[in-house]
């Protein structure tokens, strides 16, 4: 019983340093697309990658970049191609071991990151002639937890 307590307070002490845009792709494909078509407000190709590395000198500062890649589909409707990767640097106020950082990475961090990545995607596609692509809210922890972390490019 006590051990979800202690996690939780773990959770509290979480700091997100900084945060910013890393990717910003958005191109309008030419496929057929009917106008009248009522646009579709889920099943769209939407990929999410998740790369955890530290920052900082210390073990308990570590940055999170959270990506999605949304694809043109003409059975949907949606002529756009959208790459959006959002970067925040967190900070724990005490050491954590790297299983334990990983796994509130994977499910805090991330969380906290996907709005912002939801919020790009609308914002970039509300520019092209289709209107506004509107990505649902989505588990981004249910969502990672198949996932294997991208390894960090080395920069």
């Amino acid at each position: 019983m006590s051990e979800p307590v202690k996690v939780a307070a773990k959770h509290a002490q979480l700091h997100l340093r900084r945060l910013f845009c890393d990717r910003a792709l958005f191109a309008q494909e030419f496929v057929p697309i009917d106008i009248d078509a009522p646009k579709p407000s889920e099943g769209y190709a939407v990929e999410i990658t998740f790369e955890l590395k530290p920052a900082g000198d210390s073990n308990h500062q570590f940055s999170v970049r959270v990506g999605l890649e949304v694809e043109p589909d003409i059975d949907l409707n949606q002529p756009y191609r959208i790459e959006v990767a959002y970067v925040g640097d967190f900070e724990f106020e005490a050491s954590l071991e790297s299983e334990e950082m990983e796994g509130i990475a994977r499910t805090n961090c991330a969380a906290i990151l996907m709005p912002y990545v939801r919020q790009a995607v609308t914002d970039l596609s509300s520019r092209g002639t289709n209107g506004p692509l509107l990505l649902k809210p989505m588990n981004i922890a249910a969502m990672l937890a198949g996932a294997t972390p991208v390894e960090p490019d080395g920069d």
